[in-house]
């Protein structure tokens, strides 16, 4: 009779503790290489552009920067697009581009998720003047007019 092959060699089944922390470890790894993936995808400040560009209008710039980037532009009717721009950048951060187009401008950005928001520049609130009112206050003045009927 044949003997098993098996049977010869010194053959142990793994532990389940064992393959417990294999599949552990195969998980974790796994996770840390999915994150990683997205990471990568993400939206970011450090998105780069490269725009070389002379008396055109805001709107086009804008445009450009939409095609290169995932970026949108949110703006309403108060936003001059139609303002004549001049604009050479190599390969830099869209904030730096952003802040070097909309200077002197009244308009300010503000980066959402993947939306870049327009808005016109408020005025800062003008200093109050100090003034001095005089007069003669009456106590009798600050009671109450009407009794509540609850009381």
């Amino acid at each position: 009779m044949k003997e098993n092959t098996l049977s010869r060699c010194n053959y142990r089944a793994p532990r389940p503790l064992k393959i417990f922390r294999i599949m552990r470890i195969t998980t974790f790894l796994l996770l840390v290489c999915v994150f990683c993936t997205f990471a990568e995808n993400t939206h970011s400040q450090n998105a780069r552009v490269s725009i070389n560009k002379k008396n055109v209008q805001l709107e086009t710039v804008l445009n450009e920067i939409e095609h290169q980037t995932d970026y949108l532009f949110i703006y309403n009717n108060q936003v001059n697009v139609n303002k004549k721009v001049s604009l050479k950048a190599k390969n830099q951060p869209v904030s730096k581009v952003l802040e070097e187009l909309l200077a002197d401008s009244g308009i300010t950005y503000s980066v959402e998720g993947n939306h870049i928001v327009l808005g016109k520049q408020t005025m800062a609130a003008a200093p109050q003047q100090s003034s001095t009112i005089r007069g003669k206050g009456n106590r009798h003045q600050w009671r109450p007019r009407y009794r509540s009927q609850h009381c």
